[in-house]
């Protein structure tokens, strides 16, 4: 006990004063304005990577690469990602990232497997209305696209517009009647209100 008091009363005659500086290793993954990927110090001192949505195939990290990977999330408007990207040295002053979010949003071409993938990364994210945009592109190019109508009815509800929501469900279930989430979501939605035809 003794010494502990010692120690708090005066821990610079136990604990001398130095100077140290951490050096932290560069990135793996190239920059994102839809991020998947979170890089982090491990234990032992390495980067060790997690993947923050499950899309299937993100977990390899040469996939994740491919597709959306690291840097913390970064504002909602193109030209704001553009202009913090150029700030960072990660992007010639004046010129727009050339990610799939940042071609989607300018009005530019995305893959359907690009969309689905911002999809997660915007659900993940809580950005409903961004996850709704592509949904909805994803269902205007596919009308009878089975997932896309079932996510978009679902992350409509997470905006707390639940009769909208269950209109989408009902209208996706008489597209995609064999979705195998369709059924049991409009059973279990309609099980909460013994009031509906």
């Amino acid at each position: 006990r003794r010494l502990l008091a010692r120690l708090l009363a005066d821990p610079a005659s136990f604990l001398p004063a130095f100077r140290a500086a951490a050096l932290y290793p560069t990135p793996r993954l190239p920059h994102s304005c839809a991020p998947n990927c979170r890089e982090q110090l491990s234990e032992d001192g390495g980067m060790e990577m997690s993947v923050v949505t499950n899309r299937p195939g993100l977990g390899d990290s040469t996939a994740a690469a491919r597709t959306v990977c690291r840097l913390e999330e970064l504002s909602d408007s193109a030209q704001e990602r553009a202009d913090e990207l150029a700030a960072l040295g990660l992007l010639r002053p004046g010129s727009l990232c050339d990610c799939a979010r940042c071609r989607f949003e300018s009005g530019g071409e995305a893959t359907a497997p690009e969309l689905r993938t911002l999809v997660d990364v915007a659900k993940h994210g809580s950005r409903h209305k961004e996850a709704l945009a592509l949904l909805d592109e994803l269902v205007r190019r596919d009308p009878k696209d089975g997932d896309a109508l079932y996510w978009r009815a679902r992350v409509t509800s997470w905006d707390d517009r639940w009769s909208q929501s269950h209109e989408r469900m009902v209208a996706a279930a008489a597209v995609a009647p064999e979705h195998p989430l369709m059924r049991s979501t409009l059973d279990a939605s309609l099980s909460y209100c013994g009031w509906c035809p």
